[in-house]
């Protein structure tokens, strides 16, 4: 379902029954209700702006071919910067069998889980955890980085409002607790904490300038 304000009114509806040109016409209002220059990227063009600026988590929808995605990926050379999310082994399987050389991210919230991978000839050094969305035991993290493989956590929801009610230095604590990547809805606050965090313990990396 699509709900986007354009002037003088606002259009409504189902996405897949909106062409691409009507949607390329209607331009975005910020929070505050005021209209931007903006529009709606394709894929490909978000993509295309993205390149040396941020790493994409791809969450392809239900009923959008994978082999589309990764076509757009293809052609934008983005196979260097784009994860794709996967929510079972099998979806994982499909991602990768399709495109054996992208990253992808996977559930992992037990070592089963990781075994399933690992069974179905994904390899650890195309996979990224999906930890879930409250912390992950402590022996879970270890044996996943023992494989090798960064953890996501989901701090989106219960995680993110014990930040927002008990102070947002929670968010170094999970970062301290084993979680690699924090997947979150208050970015800003979350972005915030982790710079002073980097920065406090003098943390570099050749990948980050």
């Amino acid at each position: 379902m699509i709900k986007i304000w354009t002037e003088p009114q606002m259009v409504s509806g189902p996405l897949d029954n909106k062409t691409l040109h009507e949607l390329k016409n209607l331009r975005l209002k910020d929070p505050n209700g005021k209209l931007t220059p903006y529009r709606i990227p394709t894929l490909e063009e978000a993509l295309s702006w993205g390149k040396g600026k941020v790493i994409f988590t791809l969450d392809v929808k239900q009923g959008v071919p994978y082999d589309l995605v990764i076509s757009a990926i293809r052609k934008q050379k983005a196979e260097g910067y784009a994860v794709i999310i996967t929510y079972s082994a099998d979806q994982a399987t499909v991602v990768h069998n399709l495109a054996p050389d992208l990253m992808l991210s996977a559930p992992i919230k037990n070592t089963a889980d990781l075994t399933r991978l690992n069974e179905r000839d994904i390899p650890d050094n195309r996979i990224i955890a999906f930890i879930g969305t409250r912390e992950a035991d402590r022996t879970l993290i270890e044996h996943i980085h023992g494989h090798g493989i960064m953890c996501i956590l989901g701090t989106l929801g219960n995680l993110d409002r014990q930040a927002k009610q008990k102070g947002d230095q929670l968010y170094a604590r999970f970062i301290e607790n084993g979680a690699d990547i924090l997947s979150t809805d208050r970015p800003l606050e979350a972005g915030r904490i982790l710079d002073f965090y980097i920065k406090k313990r003098n943390i570099t990396s050749k990948f980050i300038q």
